[in-house]
């Protein structure tokens, strides 16, 4: 699991089981105590896979962000890991992701056998 925090949208993304979530900062409460809406789905990382793996995800600026998506699911049958890299960019509603540039590459290691 893997999050980042943003000013610009007052939110809390986390990337967790190939999925990108935004949790929205409520305004504080008499207690000054900040409270988190419930999440609301983005986008998957590589939406035509469901995976194990682990992410990260970064946060560049002006609703950039950058996730790493290290699957841990062999099924290919190369006995590699592979990595997803995607550039997006997330406007002020949710749901309106623009994809900058992803990449899949497969990780230069020993094999997993």
């Amino acid at each position: 699991m893997a999050a980042a925090c943003t000013q610009e949208s007052n939110a809390i993304y986390m990337l967790w089981n190939n999925v990108v979530y935004e949790y929205k900062l409520a305004p504080a409460d008499e207690e000054r105590r900040l409270k988190l809406h419930l999440p609301a789905r983005i986008d998957s990382v590589c939406p035509f896979i469901v995976m194990q793996g682990d992410g990260f995800l970064a946060h560049l600026g002006s609703g950039l962000m950058c996730s790493v998506w290290i699957s841990l699911d062999l099924s290919c049958g190369c006995d590699h890991l592979h990595a997803f890299v995607t550039t997006f960019h997330i406007a002020p509603l949710p749901w309106d992701v623009k994809v900058l540039h992803s990449t899949f590459r497969r990780l230069d290691m020993l094999p997993m056998k």
